[in-house]
């Protein structure tokens, strides 16, 4: 690596010290999650020491959990009230991107029916046959 065009180093065996994380680099994930875990901690939102991904918060019966998947999250609450507030103050930190209410999440499909949540796999399943019967196909033309 060189270093920075315009900077002279004064010794050849001098290196230069990364302030900031590059994207994709194997740091990367663990300074993205120091960062969003100190947030939040602020928020009073605290991941478990068995997982890391969700992040809880229960106070006089209100349970928030902000499930996170690398740069993914899924927010829910039992209660609605001040969930803006929480979206807000993501927003503010880190520029989030609302995309509503959850249809698919990590290749789960979320079906809400009367009778409560079914989480299912079936669009997945579907995409593997599909994918299995073209390459089946394909093999036997060729």
């Amino acid at each position: 690596m060189l270093p920075p065009f315009g900077l002279l180093l004064s010794q050849s065996n001098q290196v230069c010290k990364l302030t900031k994380s590059f994207y994709y680099l194997k740091q990367d994930n663990k300074q993205w999650h120091s960062k969003l875990s100190s947030f939040l901690f602020l928020l009073d939102l605290f991941n478990q020491r068995f997982d890391h991904s969700p992040f809880v918060r229960r106070i006089a019966g209100i349970l928030t959990t902000l499930l996170v998947y690398v740069d993914d999250a899924i927010l829910t609450r039992n209660f609605l009230t001040n969930i803006e507030q929480i979206k807000s103050c993501l927003d503010n930190t880190f520029n989030i991107k609302n995309l509503g209410e959850l249809k698919y999440f990590l290749d789960f499909e979320d079906a809400r029916t009367k009778e409560g949540i079914y989480l299912c796999q079936r669009k997945y399943a579907l995409d593997i046959l599909l994918c299995q019967k073209t390459m089946f196909y394909t093999y036997k033309e060729s």
